[in-house]
Order: structure tokens, then sequence, then C-alpha cells
């Protein structure tokens, strides 16, 4: 169906209108297909059938290892046993790049623990397939669990800007209906908490994945000003000296990036 020029029109201002307000543009992305997926609410479908695609695509060996480790869990006789089980449970699914069953094992410990901690390390799992996976639907499924547990972080520890900020993450990884939503969430968050590093550091790597060097370097400059040695702003500004062909001041930060 070819879109009508208003529709056209209405997408192009948005584009503008985020790079002048917000200092960088917004990834163009299939924005209607990841909508239809979204509505579809993939969580429940039920983790059986992720594990079940998922086992399929274990070699015997992982088999092997995975059989002995549901058999511990099956096998423990008090919580903290569960807990330590599903741990490595966990981790034996994050090593195997089947991130929405490290968040799962990870979120039945957020449910025995209770805490935002917990809550928190399973939405880390989740957020993980945001950044590694390639699959639409596994995609999905990960961006709706990790949105689940950071909220459930943030309702039980409310002062920590972690959990809102990976939520926020999250929208701009997969923004859905409303392509602003994540933007606006980090622009608020920066604004609560201006002192809050790995804002900044997040903000300072979507400009650059946005071409927005002088934003970013802008950005790098404030956050070295406090923090000279910060290994991370340092490697990130190496990096936009090289994109932008800043070469002779490259030295002085290449000493701290490490």
């Amino acid at each position: 169906m070819k879109i009508k020029a208003p529709v056209l029109l209405a997408i192009a201002f948005l584009g503008i209108w985020a790079a002048f307000y917000f200092g960088f543009d917004v990834s163009s992305v299939d924005h209607k297909r990841a909508n239809e997926i979204r509505k579809q609410d993939l969580l429940i479908t039920g983790i059986e059938n992720i594990k079940m695609a998922a086992d399929a695509r274990l070699q015997e060996p992982q088999k092997a290892e995975l059989k002995e480790l549901m058999l511990s869990l099956q096998n423990s006789k008090s919580t903290p046993e569960k807990i330590e089980s599903l741990k490595r449970i966990s981790g034996f699914w994050f090593r195997s790049g089947e991130y929405e069953l490290a968040g799962s094992s990870a979120e039945d410990i957020a449910k025995e623990q209770g805490t935002a901690e917990a809550w928190n390390d399973a939405g880390m799992n989740y957020f993980e397939g945001l950044n590694k996976l390639e699959d639409e639907k596994r995609r999905i499924f990960c961006f709706q669990s990790a949105e689940k547990a950071f909220q459930n972080a943030h309702s039980l520890d409310s002062k920590n800007p972690e959990h809102q900020l990976y939520q926020a993450l999250c929208y701009v990884k997969v923004p859905g209906e409303e392509p602003m939503k994540g933007i606006l969430m980090l622009r608020d968050l920066e604004s609560k908490f201006p002192d809050y590093l790995p804002i900044q550091l997040n903000l300072v790597r979507l400009a650059i994945q946005t071409n927005q060097w002088d934003r970013a370097k802008s950005r790098l400059e404030t956050i070295l000003e406090k923090e000279k040695s910060n290994a991370e702003a340092n490697c990130l500004m190496v990096e936009v000296l090289s994109q932008t062909n800043q070469l002779e001041k490259i030295e002085e930060f290449k000493k701290f990036c490490k």
C-alpha cells in the first residue's frame, strides 16, 4: 500500500523535531511491524514453547549439562539450594545465547527473593536479548519480559534510577507506537538525576549511534571534567575523535581508555 503524502510529512516532521529538541535523531525502524508483534502479547504463548525451540538448538553436550542442572534443581531441599540451582541454570541459558530462558530462570529467583536487585537481574538477562538477538519475535518477548521486570524492580526501589534507565532503553530499542517514549524517559531521568553517570553515558552512545558527534563530544567533555580518568568516557571520546578526524587530541584520552 502506498503511504499518503500527509503521513510521510508527519514522519519527516517527527524526525526533524527529535533532532532539534533532543540533540539526536531516532533511528529508522519498522514501527508498524513491531507494533503488530507487540500487540500479540507474546508472553501468553508460554515459556514452554520457547524452551522447546531452545532445546532444539542445543548440542548433545549442552543437553547433558542441562539435564544435570535440572536434576539438581529437582533435588533442592531448601530455598537457598533452589536459588543456587536456578542461578546455574540461568547462567547456562545465558552462555547458550537463550536470553529468554536465562531471564525466565532469573525471574524465578526474583519471585523467591522479592527484591529489587533480583528483579533487576532478571530484567538485565532479558535486556541482553534485545542487544544480541536478531529474531524479531524473540526480541519482542525479551522486551515485554524486561519491561515487566524493571517495573517490578522500580516499584520495590523507586530511588534507584538504574531500573528506570533500562526500562527507558527498552523503549529506545523497541519504540513501538510511541517512538519518542524512551528518549523522553531518558531526558526526564537526566533532569532528576543529573549526576548519574550511566544516564549520561547512554545519551552519549545514542548520540554516537545517530552521528551527532558534536553532541556526543560536548556531553563527554562535561563528564570528563568531573571524572577525568573514567575509562568508558575516555574510550567513547577516542571513538568520537577518531570518527571526526581529530586525531591530534586522541592520545590524552587513550591513556585512560582501558
